[in-house]
């Protein structure tokens, strides 16, 4: 079957793009707007991602995860500039430092321009049940994972939990520096919000910051880190992990993390590590422990701290630790009802 064929309505649609765009994002980059296209279905999405593997084929896996975090989150990408600064360089990337991934060339299998196209337009992926889940956060850990974190990240700031921070902590605690700037910008005009109200700008702040699809990727990332084999094609591993969603429990390895079983091996797997009691290895079931609750809050209030441009003001976030609070505790909820029942609402579980 041909590309076209697999693609059909998409390419048509990145075609489009590219005609209104007409210029490359680098030399042999992508020619579409980052993350513009609507949701996709996975093994889509893993027919380009393995496009990707058999143009890089015999790389390490340091370098693959580096240019697959940088094609989204990078200065050429135009967002997530900072995840350079914190996460080490990986040697062979840094000849094409301003090239995260290129099509054509001189690879072995070239990345065709429409399979690079599909990876930079994808905003989110339909997993076979029909949740929706942003890939571009899957990439991060595992980069952190194989090339380590930079001077600032080993040095002055060694207590902050990075791995957490590019997933999802940094989302939550962003969702808090969203609500805290539109705090701000109505309490300068004389408004003073009572504890409802500040809980309700809190709901109608996160929809740019942590959506449920955010929130998804970002502990499986988490999990992905830690048992993606380094000799496994990553898009072999993610293609099973999600068929579990539609697989008969009894058909299932009890002992290998997958889609159904993502929250406590997320709780097992998260950095900073939180706390848990064990009920079950195979399946793996867990009790998160009260101790946890002070985990989350620390971590979250550690990296709004780092976001915080400028001197940290104390001032301001001591102002917002109840919302802090919240956030903490609406996270703690949603994975204790995914755990009861499968699914949870968010951000109101």
């Amino acid at each position: 079957m041909t590309i076209t064929a697999l693609f059909g309505p998409l390419l048509d649609l990145l075609t489009a793009q590219t005609a209104a765009d007409a210029k490359a994002r680098w030399a042999g980059g992508p020619t579409v707007g980052r993350k513009s296209a609507p949701p996709l279905p996975l093994d889509t999405y893993l027919i380009a991602l393995g496009a990707l593997e058999d143009a890089y084929v015999g790389v390490t896996p340091g370098e693959l995860y580096q240019r697959l975090r940088r094609l989204y989150y990078s200065p050429p990408s135009g967002v997530g500039g900072k995840f350079d600064t914190v996460i080490g360089t990986n040697e062979y990337c840094s000849a094409d430092i301003d090239r995260p991934v290129t099509a054509g060339g001189t690879l072995t299998s070239p990345l065709s321009l429409d399979m690079l196209n599909v990876l930079f337009a994808t905003n989110t992926v339909i997993t076979p049940a029909g949740n929706h889940v942003d890939p571009s956060h899957w990439y991060a850990p595992l980069d952190i994972r194989y090339n380590g974190l930079g001077f600032i990240a080993r040095g002055p700031m060694a207590d902050v939990p990075w791995s957490g921070l590019v997933t999802w902590a940094g989302d939550l605690a962003s969702w808090w520096s969203e609500w805290e700037t539109r705090r701000e910008a109505l309490e300068v005009n004389g408004v003073r919000l009572t504890a409802a109200e500040r809980e309700a700008l809190l709901d109608q702040s996160f929809a740019n910051r942590v959506t449920k699809e955010d929130l998804l990727a970002d502990m499986d990332a988490q999990i992905f880190a830690q048992h993606v084999p380094g000799s496994m094609r990553l898009s072999a591993y993610i293609r099973t992990y999600y068929a579990a969603e539609t697989t008969p429990i009894a058909s299932l390895n009890a002992s290998t993390p997958n889609a159904m079983t993502r929250v406590p091996h997320f709780v097992r797997a998260a950095n900073p590590a939180l706390q848990y009691r064990v009920q079950s290895e195979a399946p793996l079931r867990i009790t998160i422990a009260v101790e946890t609750n002070a985990v989350i809050f620390l971590a979250l209030r550690r990296v709004i701290e780092v976001f915080e441009t400028g001197p940290v003001d104390e001032s301001d976030i001591n102002k917002g630790l109840d919302m802090v609070g919240i956030i903490r505790d609406r996270f703690i909820t949603f994975l204790k009802k995914c755990m009861a029942s499968g699914d949870a609402n968010w951000p109101r579980p």
